[in-house]
């Protein structure tokens, strides 16, 4: 019989993560707080490589929920 595989094994859960790209490039999410411009703040995504947001077509950042 083939042994039962934790829940609670960590190498078991990053096996199974997919990560969000735009054009290419992974992103990953962030805290937003853009509220002195009037962007409000919330989970926004970043490039994973320089950190930076990835602005939207209007100019602000990209929810990380709508990737």
């Amino acid at each position: 019989m083939a042994k039962k595989i934790s829940k609670n094994d960590n190498e078991a859960r990053k096996a199974n993560v997919k990560v969000k790209e735009i054009g290419g490039k992974a992103v990953q999410p962030a805290l937003y707080n853009g509220t002195r411009i009037g962007h409000g703040k919330g989970i926004v995504a970043v490039y994973s490589d320089t950190g930076l947001p990835v602005y939207g077509k209007d100019g602000r950042p990209v929810p990380y929920s709508n990737i």
